[in-house]
């Protein structure tokens, strides 16, 4: 919503409720809720300093983790 583009909210809606459904027991795996919370935290702290390469660089490294993570779980 605060991208101020109306499409937007919508697709990352659609894909929360994808990957809940989908992903679900990755994502209660132990501890990586909390993990997730925090790198989530580092990616809004980025964001709300302006610091886009900072934001950008928590996102990869959030991604990346979880990727690796959604991989070894899923074997």
């Amino acid at each position: 919503k605060i991208s101020g583009n109306p499409i937007f909210p919508s697709i990352v809606e659609s894909l929360f409720r994808w990957a809940g459904e989908y992903y679900r027991p990755l994502v209660r795996a132990p501890g990586a809720e909390e993990l997730t919370l925090a790198e989530h935290q580092r990616i809004v702290d980025a964001i709300a300093k302006r610091d886009g390469d900072a934001a950008s660089e928590a996102m990869r490294a959030h991604l990346t983790r979880a990727n690796e993570l959604y991989r070894t779980l899923s074997k």
